[in-house]
């Protein structure tokens, strides 16, 4: 796989999002795979998405899900073109 973030959409509350649809039934959106797979800690992972990418965050701790989106395209793309590049020189 050449890209981690494979998908990008505008929700019913004009938020986006990007994802990794690949195999969604063996988890592959999971929000901790990404900053793994490029060797970085989850905290790092959450201050780049809230300080480089202006990602809006809510962790949800009951079931240890993060959910990011942002208000702007522009933003959301940044960061996906940013995360497909490091992705590719880590794998």
């Amino acid at each position: 796989m050449t890209k981690y973030f494979d998908n990008e959409f505008q929700s019913a509350s004009g938020y986006w999002h990007c994802m990794n649809s690949s195999d969604l039934g063996n988890g592959s959106n999971i929000w901790w795979r990404f900053p793994r797979s490029i060797n970085i800690s989850l905290e790092e992972y959450i201050r780049i998405l809230a300080l480089n990418f202006h990602a809006t965050l809510k962790y949800l701790e009951k079931s240890d899900t993060l959910l990011f989106s942002w208000k702007s395209q522009s933003d959301m793309r940044k960061f996906k073109n940013w995360a497909n590049r490091k992705y590719r020189e880590c794998n």
